[in-house]
């Protein structure tokens, strides 16, 4: 039996719902028709007023908006502005803030849509909350590229701020739009902001000036000739007063209050009207607009109240699945970066080892080197010792033979000291051609060189074998040393450099006879 049983059930399951798509399907496609004849009707400057029709479209639409949601926005859009206008303006209001909620990417709609809202806030006197809706309008319209309506809700900011008696902000934004609008239509309407902005500030005589260039361009509402009728009025000049007064009670457009207000004025000017009766009237009719609008008013505080309540707990992503999409984006970036971070990190290390480990084996190198440098200095200190010593040890052979001759003090045996000492050592035999191409020594000075390069004999030796007095050796050799540009205590050292050769020589400037550097460990 239950064999038989389901199969069925599933049958007639399959059927309702091939049924309630169908139904779907037909309810939007009348939703869509209905949104046709409104689009084309609005074209002409006409608004469709079939309620029922709209309120079908918009609840059709709505259970799919997300497939249809350009359509939906358009629904509730048209739905909203009928509703206005049968000042109806809660629904209104609640109709408008759905649209907005749509993700749809009909940016002129939606531009429309706050207009709508911002004009609902003015008629209830909130200019600071039309002024954001005027502003969002402005995002709108800009996203949609339409720069004419963009100058108009950047004008019908402009005249929120006027409202509020920001003269500054208003003068600003008024100008930015004269330097970038190009639209007639749009430059000719700033000039009722203007109107409205000197109103407000009491500069009568600019409010006439901006209402006759209104005038001028054929902008013909009732609100300029209540603005001009009030400025006269103000400025004392009453028969234009009245005259504009009286006009503005002819003028169909003209609303009851301002009719009022003009009958009022009329009454102050023409005798043959009778104030008290006048305001007698007034009250009256004033008392049972205040009775019929009272309805309105109210209907204006609801709307205004749902528009504050969702702006204070609108969240900045209307579904919990975008919430829960940006969360994860955030996570899913917060990872991507921390492992970013953790390679350069890583990588950091690995660069960090790898420097460390090279200076390492630079350090290694340059201690063998080092190493082998000393060695080498070593060495050759050693062979420089050994060479030193030698030559001294010659030298003082030689010297000992020349003090065993007979003759050793005559010049002739000085003249043949270069011969005797080339045979006992040629590095020796160079030091004398050294000292006489520096032209500053004379023969005895280079003598006594000779024998304090030996350094086998003290001053008193010296003396003797030059026949000079001791104590003058020490000066002698200061005088010496000094001609040559360098120490006294040096004088030996020095001397001997020219004897072992070039590469200790080279340390004296020849040319000016001072030491280049200090001579160590000699």
């Amino acid at each position: 039996m239950s064999g038989v049983v389901l199969p069925l059930v599933l049958v007639a399951v399959a059927c309702m719902s091939c049924g309630t798509v169908t139904d779907d399907k037909q309810q939007v496609a009348e939703a869509c028709s209905v949104l046709r004849t409104a689009d084309s009707l609005r074209a002409q400057g006409v608004l469709i007023d079939d309620s029922i029709a709209l309120a079908r479209a918009v609840t059709a639409l709505g259970s799919h908006q997300r497939r249809h949601a350009d359509d939906y926005v358009r629904a509730c859009y048209y739905y909203g502005c009928l509703l206005r206008k049968r000042n109806n303006y809660t629904a209104a209001m609640q109709t408008f803030i759905n649209a907005v909620h749509t993700e749809t990417q009909r940016h002129d709609i939606l531009g429309r849509v706050y207009s709508n809202m911002g004009s609902l806030c003015q008629k209830s006197s909130e200019f600071e909350l039309a002024y954001q809706m005027y502003e969002m309008c402005a995002e709108q319209f800009m996203a949609a590229k339409d720069t004419t309506m963009y100058y108009f809700a950047l004008n019908a900011m402009a005249y929120e701020l006027a409202e509020q008696k920001k003269k500054t902000e208003t003068c600003s934004l008024l100008g930015q739009i004269e330097q970038e609008c190009t639209s007639t239509e749009v430059l000719t309407k700033i000039w009722e902001t203007k109107a409205r902005m000197y109103m407000h500030s009491e500069q009568y005589d600019s409010v006439i000036h901006c209402v006759n260039i209104l005038h001028k361009n054929s902008y013909t509402y009732a609100v300029t000739y209540v603005l001009k009728a009030q400025a006269f009025w103000e400025l004392g000049q009453n028969d234009s007063a009245l005259y504009y007064a009286r006009h503005v009670m002819q003028m169909p457009d003209a609303s009851d209050v301002d009719k009022y207000n003009m009958l009022y004025i009329t009454s102050n000017y023409d005798p043959s009207i009778d104030k008290q009766e006048v305001l007698k009237q007034t009250s009256e009719r004033a008392d049972i607009n205040n009775y019929n609008i009272k309805p309105e008013k109210k209907q204006l505080a609801v709307a205004v109240m749902l528009l504050r309540q969702d702006m204070d707990r609108k969240p900045y992503f209307v579904n919990h699945i975008y919430l829960l999409l940006f969360l994860f984006f955030i996570i899913v970036v917060w990872l991507v970066a921390a492992i970013i971070i953790r390679k350069k990190h890583a990588k950091s290390a690995k660069d960090i080892e790898k420097q460390r480990l090279q200076l390492k084996e630079d350090q290694q190198v340059i201690i063998s080197q080092y190493i082998r440098i000393k060695e080498k200095t070593e060495i050759l200190n050693s062979e420089y010792n050994k060479h030193k010593n030698s030559i001294i040890q010659e030298l003082e052979r030689n010297i000992n033979t020349l003090m065993k001759s007979e003759n050793w003090q005559k010049e002739t045996e000085w003249d043949d000291y270069d011969r005797f000492c080339e045979t006992a050592n040629r590095h020796f035999f160079m030091i004398a051609d050294k000292l006489k191409a520096k032209k500053v020594l004379s023969e005895k000075e280079i003598r006594l060189c000779i024998l304090v390069m030996t350094g086998c004999f003290d001053n008193r030796q010296i003396a003797r074998l030059i026949c000079y007095a001791e104590s003058g050796i020490r000066n002698y050799k200061q005088r010496i040393a000094k001609k040559l540009g360098i120490s006294s205590k040096d004088l030996r050292t020095y001397l001997f450099s020219l004897a072992v050769g070039e590469s200790i020589s080279g340390n004296w400037d020849e040319n000016i006879h001072t030491p280049k550097n200090q001579i160590a460990g000699l």
